[in-house]
């Protein structure tokens, strides 16, 4: 009844929660970790063991992930990373064949979730507005633009004048054009959202970013004010969707505005400040995957929980 997590690298505090979660509940639960170079992953210092992998794109992975699985009595898998989400949903029933589950959504979410341009669809259909398309061949300025499979903020352009149109960004497939939200009127926030094992949505936690740092949150608060009534309410209709999800807004609190970016049905970076503010997905999960108990929505999270994070260091 042991836990791996995938492509753990520096996810301290993620597996922290876990180990919280365990304390909590009082079972008996080891915690593995999984990654491209283990020796050098600062998270191998909070797990019991962390192995050695390939890249999810290489055509060993799920075997090596299996034979690491049944070696350590490993039966449930959490993914952290967007590359190996559709891998893992691919193979889920032949990992299943092995009694390992894997805390992901389904197949059609996460192909949505991974193509931004479905993901704008995927917004509309829960009555979320998105960000307007721009045509780069006949700007409107400010643009904005990203690739439509990108992560972790890579490859993003703000275009303000014709002089900004380079031939790179021309010559970039990938890339998708929209308006450029004005921050002065619009707020950002991420929402870590959890269903259950049935797809029923049983929390959601909106949480403001202050401060952004490599894309993940570096100072944040937990917001129950109008926006949570909004996303209680919308995102209840996110078909496919289990465990946690996190998603990406732009909100005006004047006009109640809001704006979806972007959704990754996994943990996001700043997923603690929602551990903390006593929204436990990681007790959520061990709960319905390891113990076997149906878990009830949940409502009692504390509003205005601030977090400031910072780095620390392993010295081995």
């Amino acid at each position: 009844m042991n836990i791996l997590f995938s492509s753990v690298g520096k996810r301290v505090e993620l597996v922290n929660t876990f180990h919280s979660a365990v304390s909590n509940l009082n079972i008996k639960t080891k915690l593995f970790g999984a990654d491209m170079n283990p020796k050098m992953c600062p998270a191998r210092f909070v797990l019991d063991d962390c192995f050695e992998v390939p890249a999810a794109a290489d055509e060993n992975f799920i075997t090596e992930i299996i034979k690491i699985c049944v070696k350590n009595e490993v039966t449930l898998i959490i993914p952290t990373i967007d590359t190996e989400l559709l891998v893992y949903a691919k193979h889920r029933e032949e990992l299943l064949r092995y009694k390992i589950e894997v805390v992901l959504s389904e197949i059609e979410l996460i192909t949505s979730c991974r193509d931004k341009r479905l993901a704008n669809r995927l917004f509309n259909s829960l009555t979320i507005n998105v960000p307007e398309e721009r045509c780069i061949t006949n700007p409107i300025f400010p643009i904005f633009a990203k690739p439509y499979d990108g992560s972790l903020s890579k490859d993003l352009h703000i275009i303000h004048t014709k002089e900004d149109i380079t031939g790179e960004i021309l010559a970039n497939e990938k890339l998708i054009f929209m308006e450029l939200i004005d921050t002065k009127r619009f707020n950002e926030y991420t929402v870590d959202a959890y269903y259950s094992k049935n797809g029923e949505l049983i929390c959601v936690v909106p949480r403001e970013r202050l401060a952004v740092r490599a894309g993940e949150m570096n100072q944040g608060r937990t917001d129950k004010g109008s926006i949570y009534t909004l996303l209680k309410s919308r995102m209840s209709m996110l078909e496919g969707a289990r465990g946690c999800i996190t998603a990406q807004f732009f909100f005006n609190k004047l006009t109640e505005e809001l704006k979806g970016i972007e959704i990754n049905p996994r943990f996001g970076g700043g997923y603690p400040l929602t551990y903390k503010s006593g929204a436990a997905y990681s007790d959520f999960i061990l709960k319905e995957y390891i113990l076997n108990e149906k878990i009830e929505a949940f409502e009692g999270w504390t509003h205005d929980l601030k977090m400031l994070r910072y780095d620390a260091a392993y010295f081995f």
